[in-house]
């Protein structure tokens, strides 16, 4: 609906308590670098992603929380688009079980989101900062479980880019 899209791109932010940025929630943001160099050989695009949702996440969830800037904005697109190609090379690297894994990272955003419509701030820092440091935990356990920086330093993302041209048919 078009309501939906004003909401989801807009630079305003969602949270009821305007601007109260919480360290857990800044530093949470921050483990989003983690995973860089277990993808960068593999994965660029994906190493990427992280990259730019570092700083895109962090700005947006505490540098400017409960104010607006486009820091919003640019983090609900980097986000959900980290969050596809993650899923997409989770499922690559560790396979189905590892992939349905990032449903409990999920589950924590959804809490996190339920807290923020209930005005309950601490219930949302935890389960917010939970969101990024059980996500992040899953995939560096998921990566190194598989070898996933051992394995792919070799193949300097020569697969990463034939498979994304194939994705896209091109």
């Amino acid at each position: 609906s078009i309501l939906h899209s004003k909401k989801r791109f807009a630079t305003a932010s969602s949270l009821p308590w305007g601007h109260k940025p919480h360290p857990l929630v800044g530093s949470s943001c921050l483990l989003f670098a983690l995973p860089v160099p277990f993808l960068v050989f593999c994965h660029p695009i994906t190493a990427a992603c992280f990259a730019v949702v570092t700083i895109t996440s962090f700005m947006s969830d505490h540098v400017y929380t409960g104010l607006d800037s486009y820091a919003h904005l640019a983090d609900k697109f980097v986000a959900p688009l980290t969050f596809s190609f993650t899923l997409r090379t989770v499922y690559m690297t560790g396979g189905i079980y590892w992939t349905c894994s990032c449903t409990l990272a999920l589950s924590c955003h959804i809490l996190a989101h339920s807290a923020a419509k209930r005005n309950e701030y601490d219930r949302f820092v935890f389960w917010h900062a939970a969101w990024h440091a059980v996500g992040v935990a899953l995939l560096v356990a998921c990566f190194c479980v598989n070898n996933t920086m051992t394995e792919c330093q070799a193949m300097n993302g020569e697969e990463e880019e034939e498979q994304i041209v194939g994705l896209w048919g091109i």
